[in-house]
């Protein structure tokens, strides 16, 4: 899923959500140095989710819907792996 999906937004990033989160925070959260590190990562892991979730999606639409399983040639699905429980 990772390798065959592109990593570019289909949609675009979604600015107002970021900016959302970004307004939580204090002010001292961009002037320090350290801090603002901490914001970059803060910002590459919501860039990260964000293109995970819309494979997922992708996949998701894929395989739960008959006629796009057929258009990409996946006729059965494999049975649901199961939970054995040993006591």
């Amino acid at each position: 899923m990772n390798t065959e999906i592109l990593d570019t937004p289909l949609i675009g990033l979604p600015k107002k959500q970021w900016l959302r989160i970004k307004g939580r925070l204090e002010g001292k959260w961009f002037n320090n140095l350290m801090l603002k590190k901490k914001v970059n990562a803060i910002y590459n892991e919501f860039i990260e989710e964000y293109y995970q979730s819309e494979r997922k999606s992708i996949v998701n639409y894929v395989l739960l819907d008959p006629e796009e399983r057929e258009r990409v040639n996946l006729p059965k699905l494999p049975d649901p792996f199961r939970v054995l429980l040993l006591l």
